[in-house]
């Protein structure tokens, strides 16, 4: 469904003890800075169009604030959802507790549906102000559909057999992102954009840990879906010089598999078609190349047709 034919959310002109103070305010990329020092990055990164801002007020229970972002497709939306997967699950229309698409903690509700994100914001968690933000998330999810995560997402392998111990992908830690900023939140990779991440590309980040034993060794996946073949080649010799150190020989393109020790650590890369798979901060050059095997496996058997 695009952000055109989903339909209109009607927000309530009074909510339990609050009252909305006017009509909502239109924020787009060009005033977003305005209104999030800071923050507004984030946004821009996962393909934002424009966000609506509704303030509630009471004048005994202080305020609610709806933050309604209409993003360019379902995958941008999920991908905000999937900064921060704490949080109780609430079901809301189509949202079930299962999918986790809508989350409430500490007053704050964000919920994913369709193209929409949305954040829903007390100042304080009392019972009155928990029930009116759950029906202002009513009224934002009416309607909205609940497509599935993004494929590169869902075909990320969930087990990867390691000698006796295998390593166990963790959900609460796997982001759909676009943008090397996004990226460098949850692992750092450089300053600089060295993967070639320009919010056409979808990726996510993933992380392994062992079903038992030392589970701070973990091990970090990244899968690249470039926009074709040729972006992907860029992205690799990008990151051949930004990450792993490997001065350009003229006529010599790099090798497109491989690992290499960085620290005490191991990378792996890996390059298929319009796919880069990219294995950060392996305990072993065993665990390295297990992962990558399994991700560069689990993406030919799931690739979306473009």
């Amino acid at each position: 469904m695009s952000r055109a034919s989903e339909p209109r959310v009607e927000l309530p002109a009074t909510v339990g003890a609050w009252t909305a103070d006017g009509a909502p305010r239109r924020i787009d990329e060009t005033t977003i800075f305005d209104y999030m020092n800071g923050a507004g990055e984030l946004y821009l990164a996962y393909r934002f169009d424009h966000l609506d801002v509704r303030r509630y007020t009471s004048a005994e229970l202080g305020e609610i604030h709806v933050e309604l972002y209409s993003m360019e497709d379902a995958d941008d939306a999920f991908g905000l959802m999937s900064e921060d997967w704490t949080g109780e699950p609430w079901a809301l229309g189509a949202l079930t507790v299962q999918s986790r698409r809508a989350l409430y903690g500490a007053g704050l509700l964000r919920l994913a549906c369709g193209t929409r994100y949305a954040r829903v914001l007390s100042f304080e968690d009392t019972p009155g102000a928990r029930a009116a933000i759950e029906t202002l998330g009513r009224a934002i999810a009416a309607d909205c559909p609940a497509p599935p995560a993004p494929g590169i997402v869902t075909g990320l392998p969930t087990s990867v057999p390691v000698g006796e111990t295998p390593l166990v992908l963790q959900p609460q830690r796997t982001r759909f992102l676009r943008s090397y900023l996004v990226l460098n939140s949850a692992f750092y990779l450089s300053p600089d954009d060295v993967i070639g991440l320009d919010r056409a590309e979808a990726a996510v980040y993933a992380e392994y840990r062992p079903a038992a034993g030392d589970h701070t060794s973990r091990a970090r996946a990244v899968l690249v879906r470039y926009v074709d073949a040729a972006a992907a080649e860029r992205g690799l010799q990008s990151f051949h010089r930004g990450y792993l150190g490997d001065a350009p020989v003229a006529d010599t393109p790099p090798p497109k598999e491989g690992q290499r020790g960085v620290g005490e650590r191991w990378t792996a890369f890996a390059l298929s078609g319009a796919t880069l798979a990219l294995v950060l901060d392996a305990r072993t050059p065993a665990v390295a190349d297990a992962l990558l095997q399994a991700l560069t496996g689990a993406d030919e058997a799931t690739e979306e047709p473009r």
